[in-house]
């Protein structure tokens, strides 16, 4: 590492200036090359005995020659625009064409298409994870990082993609683009660039007919079974021994993170290894969920409009309330985004079921708060646990989060009880997880509530129901409640604690997650740091050997 920063420090010392002279430019790659490689030095080409490496050599060498000579008409540019300037230099060379005469049909990938002329040219498989496609990107450096140090980021991904995309439109009289109409049953949607294309005017033709999709076939076992052999000789999982930054506050998403995979906890909380996002997800800032929470929130606000219709028991005022809410939600949230037909769609098919839905909830609840935000000390959640002792920094730690919904209504006795409620527009947690202690959202909300964790309640109260609010296009209801009848407060309350001291304290982390027993678990089915787990060789490694 300190001799590709000595090699590297002439480029990095122009890294920080957004304009700089071709010359100085070609002088700091020059001295970083022959630094990295003195060897094979730029400034003499000669002598080596590769030949395919000494021409390369001489054609970089000529390249800089020709720039640091042609100062005067080139303008100054920053670090990354003369990399980028150099790479399309270097790559231009000529290609024979190597389309056989007698073959009227040719495929070819897309650079490669580039590269010819042809009277008709079909891009298939235009979907929305290609054009631009997702890019694979590192764990450690991020967009400031790479801006930074003039490396390449998404948009740089973005732009060569448009690029590419411009010139194949180019390269045929007749284009023609194609994508699936459907993908495991769901809707497809075209790559951003063709929607934007299609925004142009250009037309759509009709769906093709439905046909076969060819399905992967899974990699063998047994093909896998000799490099995981290597573990057998284990008696125990190993472990990192680590002291992570400590936490400034938790929330439900980093107990279930610790209770799922410590060591994934310590990569992704502790260290900042999570994944970047990719240019599709750059390009979809705002999501499904968060256009149906705001909708939500508006149409059933404690003071709003809405819910004075759906007490009146009037469904037709009070659908047409929530249509507009919808088309004012997702214009103002998925502006011209290519998935916001598809989205909005699928929510308008719910606004019969959810006022019903809410018109029968309103004989007994009312919503109080919406959107509301909580924070409970720690050593409040601990009151009771005399075996368990928190010092005063842990006791002062605050589990923090945000509640969709909190319902109230009144007793025969005057006494006050809430109901908690999360929308789900996906998939809600399963109830066995929920039963065992292994799902702590809806036990964390509800502890919050009723310990007087939320201000905007402003009296603690019983917590009479804690649910999840489904929102599916087939199907709106409440799952649950959860608490108190399916589930045990006091012990999860006391996993919470307990989880939340071992975050704070524990120094070891198993590489092996502890799922021996279970071929496909769950939390490892999308897990970014399979690279460096080693659960499944220890899993496999056991199951062959005796």
């Amino acid at each position: 590492v300190e001799d590709i920063t000595k090699a590297l420090q002439p480029l990095l010392g122009l890294a920080q200036q957004s304009e700089v002279k071709p010359a100085d430019m070609v002088a700091a790659l020059r001295k970083s090359w022959n630094l990295a490689a003195p060897e094979t030095e730029l400034d003499h080409p000669e002598g080596h005995t590769d030949d395919r490496s000494l021409a390369s050599r001489r054609a970089l060498s000529g390249i800089l020659d020709d720039l640091a000579t042609q100062e005067a008409p080139l303008p100054s540019v920053s670090l990354a625009g003369f990399a980028a300037n150099l790479a399309r230099l270097i790559r231009r060379e000529d290609v024979r064409p190597h389309r056989a005469a007698f073959l009227p049909v040719q495929v070819t990938g897309l650079l490669e298409a580039r590269l010819e002329a042809y009277d008709l040219l079909i891009m298939c498989g235009t979907t929305e994870d290609n054009l631009p496609g997702r890019q694979t990107r590192g764990l450690l450096l991020g967009d400031r990082w790479r801006d930074d140090a003039g490396l390449s980021g998404w948009r740089d991904v973005l732009g060569q993609q448009a690029e590419l995309f411009t010139r194949l439109l180019r390269n045929a009289p007749e284009v023609m683009i194609t994508w699936p109409r459907e993908l495991n049953g769901q809707p497809v949607l075209p790559s951003p660039l063709v929607t934007r294309l299609m925004l142009a005017g250009v037309d759509e033709s009709a769906a093709a007919p439905d046909i076969k999709v060819w399905q992967r076939e899974p990699v063998p076992v047994k093909a896998q079974q000799a490099a995981q052999s290597l573990f057998a000789g284990e008696a125990s999982p190993p472990k990192a021994a680590a002291q992570p930054h400590r936490p400034r506050h938790l929330s439900h998403s980093a107990l279930k993170t610790w209770i799922e995979c410590p060591y994934r906890f310590l990569l992704e909380r502790g260290f900042g290894l999570r994944e970047e996002d990719d240019v599709i997800d750059r390009m979809r800032r705002q999501d499904m969920g968060e256009i149906v929470h705001a909708i939500l929130a508006n149409f059933l606000g404690p003071k709003g409009e809405g819910f004075t219709l759906i007490r009146a028991g009037k469904t037709e005022a009070a659908e047409a309330l929530l249509s507009e809410l919808v088309t004012k939600e997702f214009t103002v949230k998925a502006g011209m985004l290519p998935q916001r037909r598809l989205w909005e769609s699928s929510f308008r098919r719910t606004i019969p079921a959810i006022v019903a839905l809410e018109i029968e909830r309103a004989s007994h609840w009312a919503p109080l708060a919406v959107e509301t935000e909580f924070e409970i000390p720690l050593g409040v959640l601990a009151n009771g646990f005399d075996d368990l002792t928190l010092t005063k920094d842990e006791a002062a730690l605050t589990l923090k989060g945000r509640i969709d919904r909190v319902d109230v209504r009144m007793t025969g006795d005057g006494r006050r009880e809430y109901a908690v409620l999360d929308y789900k527009t996906g998939h809600a947690p399963i109830q066995t997880d929920i039963k065992n202690g292994q799902d702590l959202q809806l036990a964390l909300y509800a502890h919050a509530v009723g310990l007087g964790g939320v201000p905007e309640l402003n009296q603690a109260g019983d917590v009479a129901a804690a649910a999840f609010y489904k929102v599916a296009p087939d199907s709106v209801k409440i799952d649950g409640p959860f608490y108190p009848d399916k589930a045990d407060p006091e012990r999860d309350r006391r996993r919470i604690v307990e989880t939340s001291l071992a975050i704070l304290r524990d120094t070891e982390y198993p590489y092996v997650p502890n799922f021996a027993d279970e071929r496909d678990p769950k939390p490892c089915r999308y897990c970014a740091q399979k690279d460096v787990c080693r659960r499944d060789e220890r899993f496999l490694t056991q199951e062959v050997t005796p």
